[in-house]
């Protein structure tokens, strides 16, 4: 079956302790889609691992990049708790639990 990282109708709604999203979102265009199906799919206490370059690294002009403000808009889209502090000076990454 094929599908996107912001559809994946083969896993059911809350059925998934864990995502992982490692340099996903720096390559994508549909970045709120991928953290709402990350959120569907969670369970209540689940966790989602999300990392993305800090850095644009030639991604520039082509709504790839990640910045803080982009940041705080998709993850205000659910009622994400941060359950670390961002850490990473290349690569951020972020824990967020549902």
């Amino acid at each position: 079956m094929e599908s996107s990282a912001s559809g994946i109708p083969s896993v059911p709604d809350l059925s998934q302790d864990r995502v992982i999203l490692s340099l996903v979102l720096c390559c994508v265009l549909d970045k709120a889609g991928v953290l709402d199906e990350a959120w569907r799919v969670l369970r209540p206490g689940g966790r989602a691992i999300v990392s993305y370059p800090r850095l644009r690294w030639g991604f520039r002009g082509r709504g790839l990049a990640m910045t803080p403000s982009l940041w705080r808009e998709l993850v205000r889209r659910h009622p994400w708790t941060e359950a670390s502090p961002p850490r990473g000076r290349i690569v951020r990454e972020h824990l967020l639990e549902r």
